[in-house]
């Protein structure tokens, strides 16, 4: 998503190392407007509990992977939204200058 948000979006390009730093990767997507600072830091807090996956007595680990593989597929979801309403912007925008 990335990758191809730089590629229509901005035109910039952007270190490759920036893709295996995911707070590198979460101030981007804020930086361009895909996502706000608050999404950007829920984002942040749900990658720190998967990290920490495990860890929460009372619950059997599997469990507790199981139940949070949904909240970055969401997060996932929430953001190529974000991408397609970018994407549809820009080709309206080529589209209106064409003319």
């Amino acid at each position: 998503m990335q990758k191809c948000n730089e590629a229509e979006c901005t035109k910039r390009n952007l270190p490759e190392s920036t893709y295996s730093r995911p707070v590198q990767v979460r101030d981007y997507l804020e930086k361009e407007g895909l996502l706000e600072t608050k999404e950007k830091e829920a984002l942040a807090s749900v990658y720190g509990l998967l990290s920490e996956t495990g860890g929460h007595p009372y619950m059997a680990q599997n469990e507790q992977a199981r139940l949070l593989r949904h909240l970055p597929l969401t997060f996932s979801e929430f953001a190529m939204l974000r991408l397609q309403g970018c994407l549809r912007v820009v080709a309206e925008n080529s589209n209106a200058r064409a003319y």
